[in-house]
Order: structure tokens, then sequence, then C-alpha cells
């Protein structure tokens, strides 16, 4: 398939390749990262063929926060993260996909097996790995420090209502 398979590293607010391109059109753990989602969302359309594909793996926030909960949210994000990220609810993006016209909308819950636990142990030690290197870093970079204390002072506001974990999701343009 080497010779079938090209990567492109593009913005994803403005795609480099023509209206209906593609058969199938994945995005990869991005859109929860993105503050323009309806923007993103109308760009992986257009390049979808018509009677065609779109789908992916995206993370989902657990439920709708409050309107002081999300400024409180917005505030610790642009602090850490340095722009304004956090996922919507799966019901908010399951709107946002209805209209756009996308149809056959199908939101998938993976299972877990006993390899994909194997895989996560290893990569326990991997996160291991970088916690000490941050750690370290940390102490001899101020800004590394301001930044780690901050996602530690607040950890619990990000992490209540934050997310629930990844779906996958399938819909198709009609």
């Amino acid at each position: 398939m080497g010779d079938r398979v090209e990567f492109k590293v593009a913005d994803i607010y403005n795609l480099p390749f023509k209206n209906e391109t593609f058969d199938i059109v994945i995005i990869e753990n991005v859109f929860s990262f993105l503050e323009n989602k309806d923007k993103a969302l109308k760009e992986l359309i257009r390049i979808t063929k018509h009677g065609r594909y779109i789908g992916g793996n995206v993370c989902f926030r657990s439920k709708k926060l409050t309107s002081t909960e999300e400024k409180e949210l917005e505030k610790i994000s642009k602090e850490i993260y340095k722009s304004n990220v956090f996922p919507v609810t799966l019901d908010e993006f399951k709107k946002l996909i209805e209209n756009q016209g996308l149809k056959e909308i199908k939101f998938l819950n993976p299972k877990i097996t006993f390899i994909d636990k194997l895989i996560d142990f290893k990569e326990d030690f991997s996160m291991l790995k970088i916690l000490f290197r941050l750690i370290y870093l940390s102490i001899l970079d101020k800004n590394i420090r301001r930044r780690v204390l901050a996602l530690n002072k607040n950890y619990k506001k990000i992490e209540r209502g934050s997310s629930v974990g990844f779906r996958i999701f399938v819909c198709r343009k009609l």
C-alpha cells in the first residue's frame, strides 16, 4: 500500500484538497482540540464525496457545563493550553453533525480487550518516564514549573465534567 498512501500535514480549516476528493475521511483525536469545530467539520464535508463517509475517534465531555463552570474551564484551558480547547458533549457533537446535513450517524463505544490493557500497562511506564522528565524540567525552568503548578492546582476542576473518554463516530454525506 506504500505507493497508494501519502501523508500530508495541513490546516484543518483550509485543507489542500479539491472538493469531493475522498471516499472516506478519518479524523483521529483532533476534533476536541479545535476552537472552531463547525468550520473544521465543513471542511471535512467539503473534501468528502457525496454518499461517502466521515468518521473518527473523538473525546467527549461527560456533561453540559453551567456557564460558570464553562468560564472557569475556559480560563484554565487558556492558562494551560494557551487556547480554548475543551471537548463538547456527545449530544452537542451529534447536533453539530446533524446541522451540517450528515446522516446515518452512529457512535460506537469500543470494548477494551486484555491486549488493550497490556498496551495501556506498557504506556503507563512511558507516562511515568514523561512524568519524571516533566518534574526534572519544572525544577530547571520557571515557565514549565508555573504551567505544571497551574495544571496540578486546577486538575480537579478540569477533570470534573471534562470528558468521558473517547467514542468512534461514523456518518454519511448525502
